[in-house]
């Protein structure tokens, strides 16, 4: 999938975008100016359990996009990341970062995807809770984005604050479908082929429903629930508490009084 014009400099490898001294997650030093196939490595933007993200530079493109890596996946993930990815590239939304390509070098897979401009919901948050109005106004477009992806049966299955931009006019983008799923006529999500689901739920526990916590079939309604907790921490500037573990989301039903407790007005 290379060739002469596109190839990494000397000492520069995939391996060091998303391993670091620990041997698994951290990329260590300064990736800025690497070479991954005819993408150009620029800043460090995030990372997670699945991957870490980079903004880059399309050389045939001309143009800027963000570039996610994931980390060690198997045969089978890398299959169906290809696939859902392809679905995924289908949807066309103002509030949803588009895909556009995928590509597996080796044995890694990455995506190519829009470079959403602006702020993460994280960051607003952590200044404190949002006025209702404004917090309302987000999580609608929040939820337009997601039902573009619903009509056409995908499942983002990682809404969280980290994976929403806001725009100085508030415009707002959801980002990164690297967990994304299609779901059937029974809400099952379809992970492979044979019908197999994933031996461990993926995700961030903090804002899995019960049933995603449990790796039980889920569907469009993981997506809504996610967006409720998104909701409840805008409102509040805190995330809910007992929900920091698969085990606590997997036993978790209700919001209570106390999650509620010193919203916004």
């Amino acid at each position: 999938m290379t060739d002469p014009d596109s190839r990494s400099p000397p000492g520069a490898t995939l391996e060091s975008l998303v391993t670091g001294d620990d041997g698994v997650t951290s990329p260590s030093g300064d990736q800025r100016g690497q070479r991954l196939l005819h993408f150009t490595i620029g800043a460090r933007l995030g990372s997670g359990g699945s991957g870490v993200v980079y903004e880059a530079r399309d050389e045939k493109l001309q143009r800027d996009v963000a570039v996610k890596i994931f980390f060690h996946a198997s045969p089978r993930r890398r299959e169906v990341l290809v696939r859902e990815a392809r679905s995924v590239a289908a949807i066309v939304h103002p509030n949803v970062a588009a895909v556009h390509d995928v590509h597996v070098l080796g044995e890694t897979p990455f995506l190519v995807m829009e470079l959403a401009r602006g702020e993460r919901l994280r960051d607003v948050i952590a200044r404190g809770p949002l006025p209702r109005s404004r917090a309302i106004a987000i999580a609608m477009q929040v939820a337009s984005g997601l039902a573009a992806a619903h009509r056409r049966s995908i499942a983002h299955l990682d809404v969280k604050p980290e994976n929403v931009t806001v725009a100085p006019d508030d415009t707002v983008k959801v980002l990164d479908f690297g967990l994304a799923r299609r779901f059937g006529r029974a809400g099952a999500v379809e992970i492979g082929e044979d019908g197999e689901r994933d031996a461990a739920p993926r995700g961030t526990p903090s804002y899995m429903s019960p049933e995603q916590a449990r790796g039980e079939a889920v569907d469009a309604r993981a997506d809504v629930y996610a967006l409720g907790l998104v909701l409840l921490e805008m409102l509040a500037g805190r995330r809910p508490p007992g929900r920091g573990s698969v085990g606590q989301a997997a036993a978790a039903k209700d919001i209570t009084a106390s999650d509620v407790s010193g919203l916004a007005p």
